[in-house]
């Protein structure tokens, strides 16, 4: 078996989907970033990303109106990711 940190600055793709974790319905706009690269997603909460292989950093999730997501992730094969955001609700007062 090839050692997969030999290939590192091979491309590897993160890609997903973000959602309500509520309503279920797709998030668009919701930017979503990992080791300087970053990627807003489309109408359906769907990104893509090209990542050098062996990559070693926090994916993160922000949309207007929700608490971030993050999560450390070793770039060693393509990932993908069904992320749910938690809405923020606002104090009323």
């Amino acid at each position: 078996m090839r050692n997969p940190l030999l290939y590192f600055g091979v491309g590897m793709r993160i890609s997903g989907i973000v959602r309500d974790i509520n309503t279920k319905r797709p998030i668009e706009g919701a930017l979503v970033s990992f080791c300087g690269h970053s990627t807003t997603t489309d109408e359906r909460g769907e990104f893509e990303l090209e990542i050098p292989l062996g990559s070693v950093c926090t994916l993160r999730v922000t949309a207007r109106d929700y608490s971030p997501y993050e999560e450390p992730l070793i770039i060693l094969s393509p990932v993908y990711r069904e992320i749910e955001l938690v809405p923020v609700v606002p104090i009323l007062g």
